[in-house]
């Protein structure tokens, strides 16, 4: 392995806090899986099929999508002989480099590997049943359905499995003369409810389940509603007609002595460790640089090859970043770093995976993007609320303001002497509308959660038209915000300690809504009419200079930014395109052939020259 990757690796091992915390607890019936050693001898010649969900313990879809998986596995655990259900946090960097191999490009992603399987470079079988527009497609029953193709698709059995066939059955006259107990499902061809009893009855062996789909088979045994089950218990029959999947495993159980009392569908069993959040609501540095960190360690570092338009889009959000984001200076210096390497890096390139740790890790003593991350505002009430989420609109909210203050010659940017002195420049080219197109190609291709991006994307389809000036941007990203926190106000992902309000509240800006005087001025949940005037003011006062805390215990606000040194902008990273321009091309290539003349082929033209010289002064 290259020396550098493996540098990079046994860091991530060693830093404090890099492990992301798991949606499923210890005691969950989702095996939770950490590392390539782990993952290639769980699936690699495997005698299970193994459902896989690809997550971030930062994305809220996922959050949404865990008491679903969790329940699935919990419903499913009687079919452990031959299936098995896993997770893999891709926020954990000891994940990053599996997620890359699996080609995780947006979570929740769930994968099925078939019993077996000797290619250690397969990506599993997708499933499709995640979707936002149907939330039927969410349940455990799309996910008991795919599982079943996948298991009826095994063709080499392995030799552990329990004896068990999927086959249709034409007749049930058969079936009385084998003194066993046994139930015959009567269902449609495309039914997948006797497959699911047969799996749920591997605990109960000596109880067979059967199918039978012939309509003549149906008719002969007078059923006429399907799906329906007939029971025999080795003395006489009973009929079950309209039966489910619950009342059909019941009664087919009771053969066997055992009565399955169902699963609590609606509860995952996550980590929950309280942690607690300030009470002062601001913009705390601590999270714009977690926000970063998680960015440019985790997402972008999933990406097993950056190349075309999202490599260019990774070097148009680091140049906001370095115009827009007020940083430490070591944090600073990290990201011109990062610019300049990628600048330095051959004409359309590719940069993979291992070259963007190498750049990460090639850094000079004064720059540090730190691994750890450390919410402060952002923090939840539990480790899987808020954070990067929370972070990142933060982080955005900056930019977008900061970099529209750049644009209106207003940035306060350097620090004099006495750390109070704030110079304020102008950046040609550098605006509003600038930053917020970085931030979404950004989204378009780094950001994780696939639902959540594709929310962004569909509301930023005309930001080109609808945004023309800085304010303009600074204001479209905020109702954009406040539209998602209508959307998600008491979801299942939203942390109760911080419900999803309309901001700005009253309680930080008085004047920036015009209530009507039939409403409290002080009732959150009605329905604002803003005084956009008055939020553009605040909005700039909250996420301006002045307004970040740039100490985790600094719990003011506004306050004057202190015992901070900035760096200077490097203004060549962002006038100099991405590559080396063509002219410059030319003269680098134009010095080299004068050198290679001078060097080589001048002096031997004067070696040829010499015997003549010294030929004449004989003659002489």
């Amino acid at each position: 392995m290259d020396f550098w990757m493996v540098l990079v690796l046994v860091a991530a091992c060693l830093l404090h806090g890099a492990a992301a915390e798991s949606l499923y607890s210890s005691t969950s019936d989702v095996l939770n899986l950490v590392g390539e050693a782990q993952v290639r001898e769980t699936f690699v010649q495997s005698n299970y099929v193994w459902e896989v969900e690809f997550y971030m313990s930062s994305c809220g879809h996922c959050r949404q999508f865990a008491p679903v998986y969790n329940a699935h596995a919990t419903d499913i655990k009687a079919w452990k002989p031959v299936a098995r259900v896993a997770a893999v946090n891709c926020a954990d960097e000891m994940n990053l480099a599996v997620c890359r191999t699996y080609e995780i490009n947006g979570v929740p992603d769930v994968r099925f590997f078939p019993a077996l399987h000797s290619n250690e470079t397969s990506t599993g079988k997708l499933f499709c049943g995640i979707s936002l527009k149907n939330d039927k497609d969410r349940s455990a029953r799309a996910l008991r359905q795919q599982l079943i193709d996948v298991i009826q698709e095994q063709h080499k059995k392995p030799a552990a499995w329990p004896e068990i066939s999927f086959a249709r059955e034409n007749s049930a006259e058969l079936l009385y003369e084998k003194n066993e107990k046994f139930g015959i499902v009567f269902e449609a061809d495309s039914s997948h409810l006797a497959a699911t009893l047969k799996l749920d009855l591997l605990v109960c062996p000596q109880v067979r389940v059967h199918s039978v789909t012939s309509k003549q088979a149906i008719s002969h045994h007078s059923v006429h509603t399907l799906p329906s089950l007939l029971v025999w218990n080795g003395e006489q029959k009973s009929l079950l007609s309209k039966c489910t999947r619950d009342s059909a495993r019941d009664l087919l159980l009771s053969l066997c002595g055992e009565v399955h009392r169902g699963v609590d569908k609606a509860v995952a069993k996550v980590n929950i460790k309280p942690q607690t959040a300030p009470s002062a609501p601001g913009v705390y540095m601590s999270d714009l640089v977690s926000a970063l960190a998680f960015a440019v360690h985790r997402e972008v570092t999933l990406h097993p090859v950056i190349h075309g338009a999202s490599l260019h889009s990774l070097t148009q959000f680091l140049q906001a970043v370095h115009y827009c984001m007020p940083a430490p200076p070591e944090v600073r210096q990290y990201v011109v770093g990062l610019l300049r390497q990628l600048k330095m890096s051959r004409r359309g390139s590719p940069v993979s995976s291992v070259t963007w740790a190498r750049m990460k890790a090639m850094q000079s003593s004064g720059s540090n993007l730190p691994h750890k991350i450390n919410w402060v505002g952002c923090a939840g009430s539990t480790p899987s609320l808020r954070g990067y989420p929370c972070g990142l609109w933060m982080l955005f909210h900056t930019m977008t303001t900061q970099c529209a203050l750049v644009g209106d010659g207003e940035l306060v940017e350097d620090l004099g002497s006495d750390r109070r002195t704030l110079t304020r420049r102008r950046v040609a080219g550098v605006n509003g509308r600038w930053a917020l197109l970085a931030i979404k190609d950004y989204i378009k291709h780094f950001f994780g959660c696939s639902d959540c991006r594709s929310h962004f994307l569909s509301m930023s389809e005309k930001l080109e038209s609808e945004v023309v000036t800085n304010h303009d941007a600074v204001m479209w990203l905020w109702e954009k915000h406040n539209a998602v926190n209508r959307r998600l106000a008491g979801a299942a992902t939203a942390d109760p300690a911080h419900p999803k309000l309309q901001f700005p509240p009253s309680s930080l800006c008085s004047d920036c809504r015009s209530t009507p005087s039939f409403l409290k001025a002080d009732d959150e949940s009605a329905e604002p009419s803003w005084n956009k005037e008055n939020v553009l003011a605040f909005l700039f006062r909250f996420y301006g200079p002045r307004g970040i805390h740039w100490s985790d215990d600094d719990k003011t606000w506004p306050h004057e930014p202190t015992n901070h040194d900035t760096v200077v902008l490097d203004e060549a990273i962002f006038h100099q395109s991405t590559v080396i321009p063509h002219a410059l091309y030319y003269v680098m290539f134009c010095m080299v052939t004068w050198l290679v003349i001078m060097i080589y082929v001048r002096p031997l033209s004067w070696c040829r020259r010499v015997p003549k010289f010294k030929a004449k002064q004989h003659m002489v």
